[in-house]
């Protein structure tokens, strides 16, 4: 490729957005590229070429006082445009942009001996009743023929006629009754990004097993298709590639596919599909892949697909699904399925992401089988109908509420023998699970001793919330959406996180045992601020009425608590001083925990710093016990 035209492959999209051209010359509008040269561009704004014809055409253009060689035709120059009849390309023409024939009509199209390079979708959408002849002295491209194919006279192609480039998009029965159909040539082993693209005449499509890749959007609204069988022998699938073929009933793969991931919206918005098999081999659904299919009601996975990619399944009624293998089910994966009534399988699931099953108002009873180690935040969003959550023991990291907005939610079950996560009061907890998705659990800590509140049941009969000693933050979302008339807090409190409470208007009573304010990391609804009565410790009432948000409480009471009777180097609050201090005083010291994170001061001896004094002090009060 020669500078000048790689340069021009690279500007071809800025020229063909210009709102108007440089000059005009018998009808057509060109801009001059450099000083030898000039390429055609489109009509104007909001405007296409009609009637344009051979006449139009010619090798040179003379404007100024100066003559160009004409060789290129910039992106969507010729969108929509209707020529009359049969039309040939200038033999100068090396470059055809982007789009450049989008939608455009005509009987045929000619290229010439010098075309090389077609940009992206150069001929996307055309509706050429004839098709494409290529000069035979192209090097680069030709088409094909009835020799080739019976029905491919007029189809574009690479030279060596193994990529199918472009079908002629007018070609076939002009009858109402009638719609054509397809046969891709032996020869072909690939068809290319936007071949059929925007396609509505042909009926139907036959791929033969010398096919290994379908290309971008390559059937992308081929809306006269009822079944699309793909064969075994392609390997690769381009995103959008079925995107919109509204009037699939018969989706089939041969199985075992050659394929292992369908890509994002590689079957978007087939809203006439009803019943989905995927076959052995596919191991990935990719983003929105069967988004929006408005009337799949049955979807059978095979037991090789191991992640659902986001959005794969937006808004679909499918009624149940059995995750077979399934190890990821990402973020939205089956958001708005809001005919799903029951989720089986997942014996080898790992991670159920964010709001991957939001708005599946039709779920009761929810059980995930042992193995989940990671389940993130608004995993079951407003499943309006959910009552029971059960959780298995494998659980190591909840990122939030799983849970928030499910207004039916009486009970979340983990098993005792969870190490990570434990029910309190109807409450879930963390122990040494993490809550958040960059922590790392923490195995060696006590697993009986809650840290984080994660979640409460929107329907839990109690609406009074009494969190444990020991218990360091409200975790993110965690009373979201729950209507509590009374909130205890503990001594160890230090921090809402994000939308740990969601409002505050049905509070009436607050008491919060902390000496120091816990920061706030939402803000509420300024009227709220008036309905509750907030207890806080009297030597701190101060500190509280200055703390933001807790200074917009308007009434408060104080509660004496002695603080003065914590024990000496009890670290985490239990009430005793043991090895879980060392190990804690340890941690402070390698700095793999913060020092405001233990229930007490670590700096044991008032010197100043944490060091080995503080943890010989409290080494010298377990021997001395």
């Amino acid at each position: 490729m020669t500078k000048k035209l790689l340069i021009m492959c690279c500007l071809l999209l800025s020229a063909g957005a210009a709102l108007a051209a440089d000059f005009t010359v018998n009808g057509l509008n060109y801009r001059e590229w450099d000083s030898n040269t000039a390429i055609i561009m489109p009509k104007g704004e909001d405007a296409s070429y009609s009637g344009i014809g051979n006449s139009n055409f010619s090798t040179t253009v003379s404007y100024g006082g100066k003559t160009y060689t004409v060789v290129g035709i910039a992106d969507g120059a010729f969108a929509k445009a209707k020529f009359s009849g049969a039309v040939t390309l200038p033999s100068t023409i090396t470059t055809i942009g982007s789009y450049a024939f989008d939608a455009a009509e005509g009987s045929s199209l000619t290229l010439g001996p010098n075309v090389q390079y077609l940009l992206e979708a150069a001929f996307a959408g055309n509706k050429f009743t004839t098709g494409f002849t290529v000069d035979a002295g192209n090097p680069y491209f030709a088409h094909l023929t009835d020799s080739d194919g019976t029905g491919s006279s007029g189809v574009l192609a690479t030279k060596d006629k193994k990529t199918l480039v472009s079908y002629p998009g007018g070609k076939g029965s002009s009858s109402w009754f009638s719609s054509p159909s397809y046969t891709v040539p032996n020869c072909i082993t690939e068809i290319g990004d936007f071949a059929f693209y925007m396609n509505s005449k042909l009926g139907s499509i036959t791929i033969p097993n010398t096919v290994t890749r379908i290309g971008r959007a390559a059937f992308y609204e081929c809306t006269n298709f009822s079944k699309i069988t793909i064969p075994s022998s392609v390997t690769e699938l381009g995103t959008s590639a079925f995107c919109g073929c509204v009037n699939v009933t018969n989706l089939s793969f041969a199985s075992p596919s050659g394929l292992t991931e369908l890509p994002g919206h590689s079957f978007f918005y087939l809203i006439s599909l009803k019943t989905l098999t995927l076959p052995e081999g596919v191991k990935r659904l990719g983003l929105m892949s069967f988004a929006s299919c408005e009337a799949l009601t049955t979807v059978n996975l095979s037991s090789t697909v191991e992640l659902l990619d986001s959005t794969c399944f937006l808004d679909d009624p499918i009624t149940k699904i059995d995750l077979k293998n399934v190890k990821v089910v990402g973020h939205m994966a089956f958001s708005g399925c809001t005919e799903l009534t029951q989720i089986t399988g997942g014996n080898n699931l790992q991670e159920i992401r964010t709001s991957a099953f939001t708005r599946c108002n039709k779920l009761t009873t929810v059980t995930i089988p042992e193995g989940l180690k990671t389940l993130y935040r608004n995993a079951f969003f407003r499943c309006t109908s959910l009552t029971t959550l059960n959780l298995p023991s494998t659980l190591e990291c909840m990122s939030g509420n799983p849970a928030v907005g499910c207004t039916a939610l009486q009970t979340i079950n983990i098993p005792e023998s969870c190490p990570h996560f434990k029910v309190i009061d109807g409450s879930v907890y963390a122990t040494t699970g993490a809550t958040d998705l960059e922590q790392t659990p923490d195995y060696d800590g006590d697993h009986n001793q809650p840290t984080v509140l994660v979640g409460v049941p929107a329907a839990l009969p109690s609406k009074v919330l009494n969190v444990p000693e020991g218990v360091y933050a409200l975790g993110y979302q965690a009373c979201r959406e729950v209507k509590l008339t009374e909130m205890n807090l503990p001594k160890s409190m230090k921090e809402f996180r994000s939308s740990a409470v969601g409002t505050i208007g049905t509070l009436t009573k607050i008491t919060c045992l902390a000496k120091e304010p816990p920061t706030i990391a939402s803000t509420f609804a300024a009227a709220d601020y008036t309905n509750a009565l907030v207890t806080v410790p009297t030597v701190s009432l101060a500190d509280y009425q200055a703390a933001p948000f807790w200074q917009q409480f308007e009434n408060w009471a104080t509660v004496d608590v002695d603080f003065g009777g914590e024990v000496t180097g009890d670290l985490n609050g239990d009430g005793k001083v043991d090895i879980d201090d060392v190990n804690i005083i340890i941690n402070v010291i390698l700095e793999n925990l913060e020092a405001d994170e233990c229930a007490s001061d670590p700096d044991v001896n008032s010197s100043g710093t944490v060091d080995i004094e503080d943890l010989n002090m409290i080494l010298n009060i377990i021997l001395a016990q």
